[in-house]
């Protein structure tokens, strides 16, 4: 289950903040004690002016798709079928015919306005994070760019419900009262049962802007998705909706590779047919960094053997290098964050 809201269904808009979202909040300024800090692979590139990372939608995108696809292409063979034995067989009838065509246009429209959700739109839409002026730009489904600055955004927990809540972080823009909600964008995380990963993702982006260990932020980065100014290869797509964190997650292996490969088709049709989003030249002028800045993250530093970092495969090696890498890096990050805040948390 992922979380589609604000691209399946709209935001709930025009509102006052609920008991839920006040008791959830995410504050700026103030440290969460979190053992790791994690960017969940949705950081399409960092330096020292901004960070930019992939939307909430993106690590699902075909999922849902595929599954639209099959019941919209399953129809339209079902009537055609239908339609072509009932001549075969000299049963064909105007008023059953005229019938049928109403019965499934009515769905194959329904289905298709959903496949256009995915198909036919952007290929992600963007979320850019700039520690110089402070300010947070999020490209919106609609294809308008919002533009808030870091420290008014109201950023609280949002729950799918359900047996297995998906969790996320919404940012909410608050009219003058600081109780409305009139507009709203989500973070790029999206966590299936347990809402306490949510913190680490939620430190990653508050470190970001907030504090002076960039450099710091730039080693915990081990995957990027290469969407800047292009598109994902149908391969990568797969990878990444194949990727585990360990391989005791194999055993659900041969469940998931059916279902990543129909996905992936999807992916990749959304992939092909979406535009590449372009961001104002205000918000790259904004953004501009220098030829020579020292931290320079993107999809040119991923894993150079990628099938087995993202089936969590690498060689002993590999994955040590890595793993003392990010683990030192994440020290020195809490390290910084005890001695500036003390015990203190939001």
């Amino acid at each position: 289950m992922m979380n589609y809201t604000g691209l399946f269904t709209p935001y709930k808009l025009d509102r006052p903040l609920t008991r839920q979202e006040k008791d959830g909040q995410f504050r700026q300024g103030r440290r969460r004690n979190v053992q790791y800090i994690m960017d969940e692979n949705s950081v399409v590139r960092m330096n020292s002016v901004y960070l930019e990372t992939v939307c909430k939608y993106y690590s699902g995108t075909g999922i849902a798709s595929s599954m639209i696809a099959v019941l919209y292409f399953g129809f339209l063979i079902m009537f055609v079928f239908a339609f072509a034995r009932s001549v075969y067989n000299s049963h064909f009838s105007w008023t059953g015919f005229a019938f049928a065509l109403g019965f499934i246009s009515f769905f194959l429209y329904f289905l298709g306005k959903l496949l256009r959700k995915e198909w036919f739109r952007k290929t992600h839409y963007p979320i850019r994070f700039n520690r110089k002026n402070q300010m947070i730009y999020v490209y919106q489904v609609n294809g308008q760019v919002l533009s808030a600055p870091w420290a008014e955004v109201f950023f609280t927990r949002a729950s799918t419900g359900g047996a297995i809540p998906e969790w996320g972080i919404d940012g909410h823009i608050l009219a003058q009262d600081g109780e409305t909600v009139v507009n709203t964008f989500s973070l790029a995380v999206s966590i299936a049962g347990s809402s306490k990963l949510l913190s680490e993702y939620w430190e990653f982006i508050r470190c970001y802007m907030e504090e002076d260990c960039v450099e710091d932020l730039a080693e915990l980065v081990a995957l990027c998705p290469p969407v800047e100014n292009r598109r994902e290869s149908f391969t990568f797509g797969l990878q990444y909706l194949l990727k585990v964190r360990s391989r005791l997650e194999w055993i659900w292996m041969p469940m998931k590779l059916p279902l990543a490969l129909l996905a992936g088709v999807a992916r990749w049709v959304a992939m092909q047919t979406s535009a590449i989003p372009q961001w104002p030249q205000a918000v790259q002028d904004a953004c501009a960094s220098a030829p020579d800045d020292p931290v320079n993250v993107s999809a040119a530093n991923n894993p150079r053997h990628l099938w087995r970092y993202v089936l969590a495969n690498e060689a002993r090696e590999e994955y040590e290098a890595r793993y003392a890498q990010q683990t030192a890096a994440n020290n020195r990050i809490r390290a910084k964050l005890a001695e500036r805040y003390g015990k203190k948390t939001a």
